[in-house]
């Protein structure tokens, strides 16, 4: 039996100084990470003190106050009882549960960590200054301790403090995606991710010093439950209902949204979309059949981002939301460029709608599979399947010790030997050689990904064919081995809480409910008719209102006039390399102001072409160069060419596009796709103008 770490708090102390002293452990903990933080100089430090201190805050009320204990009891099982009402079912058992909330935990920090793959080669070449080093170091240890799961509630915590203020501040790269991943690590902080699939699983069935204190570091935040599973996603849901009622809100005061234009812009866009030239296309020559597409799609999602959180409490309307959402996910990840936002609301999405596919609950998908269990290669083939079926699908029958079952289900000795047989538990199906490793690939949620190649395999009969080549010559290649002794045991999810008596405390999900009630009530106020008027009028109540983003409760607006305008002015670079005379294009924009290479970083991406774009909306023919606002963007742009081996002087080239009529949008010939220049500037390697020659009337003011 693993060595459970003699903490302070289990001494015989009275039940409300053992819940402070476990709150002040809590506290310890969120107060360091926040100095951490403050250390690396963000850009508001007092948000981030701010929201430690209303944790810290929390945590103590909780434990001292027994009035502020049964007040946040009530306000939980008010929250489980709307979750049920909102269809986050309970049908499922934990340990099943823990595999599902940590599997995603994988998939949100692969996701985060290969968003910073691509950011951080060219930020740090132009922020080489040690806070932005430390606060890199910080990123990778916080994405790496998410993915692999150690300290892993560490880890979440840093995410909820970090991820806006800290992260992307350091390096201009704030973006909505962000604000979607702190809604989506909400389960995981709530839950007490990091009990299954992770190191920190592992090392607390040992009896070591590390194991120990991962034990005591467990049982200050205390033992998942199904209840908090549900408040957590409920949670994450009403930050993303937020999101959504805010964002229509700006849509309704957009003309491009009211008159369902805006997907006509975004698709067609050379910023915005991978594949313009197809949908510009298909505006030229299908115009009416482009608008129909364009207004059913952006009415479908005006009723979805409006009713998003009603919707979660009835059967038809719930998949209304999933599926919209669903295609939503497809578009901005397939056909759109928007950074990481996609591929995090899929976390956040199956986070709150995947509760049973694959799950196996009930035992729906059990397969029983029949083996020759003296077979070197079958026994070696149970045991990965031990390591990837997550859900307890596969019920292992070796042929020594199940003749009785293999009777039952039809088959014969001879049959398995030859064979790796399947039944199907519910259907009773039989599934043989090749078709049973397909059938696996389907019901098991880690194989899901090579199903379409085991299914291409099957379809050109190449799949069989090897399949069948090496069956017959398993024994003789692989070997055999004395009668494998794996058993269903083996399969069944387990839980680390139940080996490890991680107790069931609820000072941590209780505090966390009291902050995220009160900073969700200054989102609102900040947010309501007047509230920049009257709420955000005081300093100390803007850091309220800022400190509820790190809970994903944010307002945004995106994709209305400012985002569609991007199209109509962007600027290209070019320069020399060092020692020929020949002017190229740089990685930057292309003369279709279509993103290339340097964007594909988020800190070039969000910190300097989309903010300079933005910075052009309210004028036609922009040819302008403001010392505080594009000096700055050039000039990192710049040191980057210089690294990269270009040099000075470099060409500035603005362009404009013709913007769109919305009075004329079913004649395609009104709107020409093809940009013009503007005008040319020439710059020295500090940013110095040189020269600038103008081709047509520039700094028109937009009067629409």
């Amino acid at each position: 039996m693993p060595r459970v770490i003699d903490w302070p708090f289990d001494t015989p102390l009275s039940e409300v100084r053992a819940r402070v002293a476990i709150a002040v452990k809590l506290a310890a903990i969120v107060a360091g990470l926040v100095i951490v933080l403050v250390a690396a100089k963000p850009g508001y430090p007092s948000v981030h003190i701010f929201t430690g201190s209303a944790l810290v805050l929390g945590l103590l009320l909780v434990a001292g106050l027994p009035s502020v204990d049964s007040f946040c009891a009530r306000a939980f099982a008010v929250l489980d009882r709307i979750s049920l009402a909102a269809n986050l079912k309970e049908d499922i058992d934990l340990p099943r549960e823990a595999r599902r909330i940590n599997l995603l935990r994988i998939a949100i920090g692969a996701v985060f960590l290969w968003r910073w793959f691509w950011l951080l080669p060219l930020a740090l070449v132009i922020q080489h200054d040690v806070y932005s080093v430390f606060t890199a170091l910080t990123v990778v240890l916080t994405g790496v301790c998410l993915m692999v799961g150690f300290f892993t509630p560490i880890a979440s915590i840093v995410l909820l403090l970090g991820a806006i203020w800290s992260f992307d501040f350091c390096f201009s790269a704030a973006t909505l995606g962000t604000h979607v991943l702190v809604m989506a690590n909400i389960p995981l902080l709530f839950f007490s991710a990091g009990t299954a699939l992770s190191i920190d699983a592992r090392l607390m069935k040992s009896d070591g010093a590390l194991g120990a204190t991962l034990r005591g570091m467990y049982g200050l935040f205390g033992a998942p439950s199904m209840a908090r599973s549900r408040v957590g996603r409920l949670l994450t849901a009403v930050s993303y209902g937020a999101l959504c009622l805010y964002s229509i809100l700006m849509h309704l005061k957009d003309p491009a949204w009211l008159s369902g234009y805006a997907n006509v812009q975004i698709m067609s866009s050379f910023y915005l979309s991978r594949y313009p030239e197809f949908f510009q296309w298909l505006y030229e020559t299908h115009p009416s059949f482009m608008i129909l597409l364009s207004r059913t799609s952006i009415y479908l999602i005006m009723v979805w981002e409006f009713c998003f959180f009603g919707f979660l409490f009835f059967k038809f309307t719930r998949y209304y939301v999933l599926w919209i959402g669903v295609v939503f996910f497809v578009i901005s990840g397939f056909i759109l460029q928007l950074s990481y936002l996609p591929w995090v609301e899929f976390c956040l999405f199956a986070l709150v709608f995947w509760q049973g596919w694959g799950l196996n609950v009930d035992g729906r998908r059990s397969i029983s599979i029949f083996f020759d269990d003296r077979c070197r290669l079958c026994d070696g083939t149970m045991r990965f399947l031990s390591w990837v079926d997550l859900f307890g699908i596969v019920r292992p029958m070796g042929l020594s010790r199940s003749m009785p079952e293999i009777v039952s289900a039809g088959l014969t000795e001879d049959q398995v030997m030859y064979d790796l047989c399947g039944r199907a538990e519910r259907s009773g199906k039989i599934y043989r050689g090749y078709d049973l490793y397909l059938e696996l690939s389907r019901r098991l949620v880690t194989l899901t990904p090579v199903w379409p190649l085991l299914l291409f395999g099957k379809l050109i009969g190449l799949g069989p064919l090897v399949y069948r080549a090496i069956a017959a010559r398993r024994r003789r290649i692989f070997g055999t081995c004395t009668a494998s002794t794996i058993t269903v045991d083996d399969f069944r999810p387990a839980h680390v809480v139940d080996i490890a008596h991680i107790p069931a405390r609820t000072i941590w999900p209780s505090a966390f409910v009291l902050v995220y009630l009160s900073l969700f009530a200054c989102y609102a106020l900040g947010t309501l008719p007047f509230g920049e008027r009257f709420w955000l009028r005081y300093p100390s109540t803007v850091r309220m209102h800022l400190a509820s983003y790190n809970f994903g409760l944010v307002p945004i607006n995106v994709f209305n006039k400012q985002d569609l305008g991007m199209e109509n002015n962007f600027a290209t670079l070019e320069g020399r390399r060092t020692g020929s005379s020949e002017r190229v294009i740089l990685p930057y924009l292309d003369r279709n102001g279509r993103r290339l290479a340097w964007n594909r970083s988020d800190r070039f991406y969000f910190g300097n072409s989309l903010a300079l774009r933005r910075s052009m909306v309210d004028y036609r023919n922009y040819c302008f160069l403001d010392p505080k606002a594009h000096v700055p963007l050039f000039r990192s742009l710049l040191e980057l060419a210089s690294s990269e081996g270009y040099s000075a002087p470099y060409e500035i080239t603005y362009y404009s596009i013709p913007d769109w009529d919305y009075a004329h949008m079913p004649d395609p010939a009104h709107k020409s796709f093809v940009p013009y220049k503007v005008c040319e500037l020439t710059l020295d390697q500090d940013g110095t103008v040189q020269k600038r020659v103008e081709f047509v009337p520039v700094n028109i003011p937009r009067t629409d």
